[in-house]
């Protein structure tokens, strides 16, 4: 599992990058966890808790990595 900070249109996003890194699929982050980029995502999942869930995919050249 790939998880990647990113910017999309001025706002802050994490989400998982696709296996063949053409994409990325936002992850259902409130936008106060947002800004903190990957950690809160990594928190919870040493926590043993879910991964939040994904939003459609976008193209990983439409996005500024982080």
């Amino acid at each position: 599992m790939r998880i990647a900070a990113y910017t999309y249109q001025n706002e802050p996003g994490v989400g998982h990058v696709s296996a063949d890194l053409n994409s990325i699929r936002p992850l259902d982050l409130p936008p106060r966890q947002r800004v903190l980029g990957a950690l809160p995502v990594l928190e919870a999942l040493s926590r043993g808790e879910p991964v939040p869930s994904a939003c459609p995919a976008l193209p990983i050249d439409q996005v500024q990595l982080i």
